[in-house]
């Protein structure tokens, strides 16, 4: 009965051996896989879109806007100008009308 019981024994070692040395070709493999995975998901930034950054419409009402100040401002200049050296003719001169429902003693 002892030899069966080693021959069931060596053989269990065996297998367990033979399991042992499965598993760790298996986890082995499975380590190589896992470096060399590469992933499947993109994470890069995304393309650049030109058209949205620069936006032409604003771009061309501040122009617009700037043009505008800039001729308020020379024509505001002119006038100061004139104030400066006299030469301003009173075009529209201040009036004061009597008024006919008050009456002034």
């Amino acid at each position: 009965m002892s030899s069966t019981r080693d021959s069931k024994s060596a053989s269990s070692r065996n297998c367990k051996s033979a399991d042992y040395s499965w598993d760790r070709r298996s986890f082995e493999q499975h380590r190589r896989r896992v470096r060399e995975a590469t992933p499947t998901v993109n994470v890069k930034t995304p393309d650049r879109r030109p058209h949205v950054r620069y936006d032409a419409k604003r771009l061309q009402l501040e122009r617009e806007r700037q043009t505008q100040i800039a001729r308020d401002n020379f024509i505001l200049f002119k006038r100061l100008t004139e104030i400066m050296s006299g030469k301003l003719t009173n075009k529209y001169p201040l009036t004061q009308s009597k008024s006919k429902c008050i009456k002034t003693r």
